[in-house]
């Protein structure tokens, strides 16, 4: 009864375990038709998963996945889509952890998707495959919701502290700090940077729902600390300074992305002003500001053309007389190769800046309501506290939203 589940064969000159996948002869077609695989710990997890017709399953044999075991399954994914399924009990969380970190310069490198699978009750997938009449139903919903390796690392970390309590505060704000600081996409990790101060500052706050200056304050100490600036004694130090800039930044690119589709896709200025009216959005900065009034005043002129670009033509000659804008104007006239680059997947960047600029117009909000709160009393002022309330978690689910559109556009 104490023996293992799988016993390990050594590996010989024929036979390399960290080049080999159990099932993938089977799997290799339906590998590229779902264009997705399934990685479980041992073979009778992969015999367990063909039998109920999961057919897109291999298994790796007593070793971690390898590098060698990913680019043999790119053969077959062209999405690069790998779902690990190992066991989760102990042993299992630890190969998985295993896992991500043998393959984790692949993944940062944006060459391979992962996500990972933890079957609950901490059974594998055999077992779980035979636990019910649902229980194939059940599994495909575990594959579709599976989380990326990302979240899943962040589930672990958070797993069992009491944020409430200085010690577990403390190591696990570290730790998310350096699960961030390898991310060098910047639109990936500033949606992280926000997903975790937003679990930092809920779980130390006694009180539910997003307490806006606690959260500002453990998003830019993290920040700072995933860069290399941490400093224990300075740490809440020009947060408000900070946290401004870090705002315009986003604001800037937003409003230029959407001035650069505009100008240069004409198709897509009907949208722009769709959504800028719809969701009452107005350019901030003076610069842009400006353009976007020279250019209404043109279009009425020009007939709103939306075939031919007559409008770049007739900006660059207007501007000639505006030259205190040249600098910042310049770059959306005449893009560079990188913003070039955008105008051939518009829709995407466009989406993004709309989310941006909608996500800074919602934090304002969100600010107030929470500034309104700790001067109204408990008993007269029920039903205002309870109208903020509700208006603070109808903002962070908005505001959850735009996130998850702002990564998918990342």
């Amino acid at each position: 009864g104490n023996e293992p589940k799988y016993l390990n064969s050594p590996d010989t000159e024929l036979f390399s375990k960290s080049h080999t996948l159990f099932a993938l002869d089977k799997a290799k077609t339906d590998i590229v038709k779902q264009n997705k695989v399934i990685i479980v710990e041992g073979y009778f997890d992969a015999i367990a998963l063909h039998t109920k017709n999961i057919t897109n399953a291999v298994a790796v044999l007593g070793t971690a996945l390898t590098k060698s075991h990913v680019n043999l399954l790119s053969r077959y994914t062209e999405s690069k889509e790998i779902i690990v399924n190992f066991d989760a009990d102990k042993a299992g969380l630890k190969a998985t952890e295993r896992a991500i970190k043998e393959v984790e310069t692949l993944i940062y490198a944006g060459q391979l998707k992962l996500k990972i699978v933890t079957i609950p009750n901490g059974k594998d997938a055999d077992e779980f495959l035979n636990s019910g009449e649902s229980a194939i139903e059940n599994y495909h919903q575990l594959i579709e919701k599976a989380p990326l390796w990302l979240d899943w690392q962040i589930e672990q970390i958070i797993k069992d502290k009491n944020l409430q309590q200085s010690t577990d505060f403390e190591l696990t704000f570290q730790s998310l700090a350096r699960l961030i600081k390898k991310i060098s996409n910047e639109v990936t990790k500033e949606y992280y940077l926000s997903t975790c101060a937003e679990i930092l500052s809920n779980g130390r706050s006694q009180f539910a729902g997003v307490n806006y200056q606690e959260f500002q304050k453990i998003y830019q100490t993290l920040e700072r600390s995933t860069k290399g600036f941490y400093n224990k004694k300075n740490n809440y130090r020009n947060v408000k300074n900070f946290s401004k800039s870090s705002e315009n930044n986003q604001v800037q690119k937003a409003e230029f992305l959407l001035l650069l589709i505009y100008i240069h896709c004409p198709k897509w200025r009907e949208s722009i002003l769709d959504q800028l009216d719809e969701k009452d959005l107005v350019f901030t900065l003076s610069a842009y500001r400006f353009l976007w009034q020279i250019i209404q005043s043109l279009e009425e002129s020009l007939g709103g053309n939306s075939q031919e670009n007559n409008l770049l033509w007739t900006l660059q000659e207007n501007m000639v007389n505006y030259p205190k804008f040249a600098d910042e104007l310049t770059p959306i006239f005449n893009p560079s190769d990188n913003d070039t680059q955008i105008l051939f997947a518009p829709e995407i960047h466009f989406k993004s800046a709309i989310a941006c600029l909608q996500g800074v117009k919602l934090e304002k909000y969100n600010q107030y309501c929470q500034q309104q709160i700790p001067s109204l009393n408990p008993v007269s002022d029920l039903e205002k506290l309870n109208y903020f309330h509700q208006e603070i978690i109808a903002t962070k689910k908005e505001l959850s939203e735009l996130k998850n559109i702002r990564l998918l556009s990342g």
